[in-house]
């Protein structure tokens, strides 16, 4: 998780992100707050947009070292989240979805040239050498937004987003941050969920009428966040049910045995038969006596 700051302030003790974080580590997840480069000058559109493009190779950065890095966490490698608040949560999503061939290949001049800059090298190239892949598996995105949505494609990481309808500071629709035109548009909650979907990438919209930014200065709004949030992430931490093997066909008081075609490790299997007798359960296999005639067992 990124702080939020406006490219300008702040780090990763922010006390609401911080507490937030805290609130996941008691679900069950193992949580990281990182820091990232700040600073910009106000007066320079190529400088605000060098902050994005600074902060996603952070984030970026920091998800290869959380992955190399797992054996050491004890985290699941192919379970690396990415999310943040405000400027934050913009470096998470564009970690998630813009990728170096977008930088490349930019039709828009300005994030072009900036994009493109040799000092700031390529999306991978800061940070950490480290080989690892830095895209997030999925986003928890606080009152952030993308430069353009059509760097969201099909079969790209799911995410979770929570935005006041109220919001001035980056806009849940399609506006300047702040709604200064020194800065590119930037397209907020609203625009990512029209665009995720159309793509077929899983995705969530929370929004709330009547409120701006920053809205985890309510308890009530900040309790939400982190159950709503906790729950989208949960269901992509679930190994996908293991195939069964054994005879689909039997007759009356056939003694049969039914295994886990692939044992996901570090399980425990559970096992519940109906129309049949479990005689034998090893945890991974078991052996059932089927004792209803004509029927369906299971």
């Amino acid at each position: 998780m990124a702080f939020g700051g406006a490219f300008l302030a702040g780090n990763k003790r922010q006390a609401e992100l911080v507490d937030y974080c805290e609130a996941l580590t008691k679900k069950g997840y193992c949580v990281a707050s990182i820091d990232y480069r700040i600073n910009f000058n106000l007066l320079s559109t190529n400088s605000a947009i060098r902050a994005v493009y600074r902060g996603l190779q952070d984030f970026k950065s920091a998800v290869r070292y959380f992955r190399v890095n797992a054996s050491t966490y004890n985290v699941d490698p192919n379970h690396i989240f990415g999310g943040g608040a405000s400027a934050g949560s913009i470096n998470a999503i564009h970690a998630a979805y813009a990728m170096e061939s977008d930088r490349v290949n930019m039709p828009d001049s300005i994030l072009q040239a900036t994009f493109n800059t040799p000092d700031l090298g390529c999306m991978d190239c800061s940070g950490n050498t480290l080989i690892a892949n830095s895209i997030p598996d999925a986003v928890v995105n606080l009152w952030g937004g993308i430069g353009k949505t059509y760097w969201i494609n099909p079969g790209e990481s799911p995410i979770i987003s929570f935005h006041g309808l109220d919001d001035t500071t980056v806009s849940p629709n399609t506006a300047s941050p702040f709604g200064f035109p020194i800065f590119p548009q930037l397209n907020g909650s609203i625009p990512i969920h029209a665009r995720t979907t159309t793509q077929g990438i899983i995705n969530e919209l929370h929004t709330y009428a009547g409120e701006g930014h920053e809205m985890w200065s309510d308890p009530v709004l900040a309790l939400e966040f982190q159950v709503e949030s906790a729950d989208f992430l949960y269901q992509y931490m679930k190994p996908a049910a293991p195939s069964i093997t054994g005879d689909l066909m039997v007759c009356t008081n056939t003694v049969t045995d039914y295994c886990v075609a692939a044992p996901i490790s570090a399980s425990d299997h559970c096992w519940d038969v109906t129309n049949g007798n479990v005689l034998n359960d090893n945890g991974t296999c078991i052996t059932v006596e089927w004792i209803n005639p004509g029927a369906t067992g299971t």
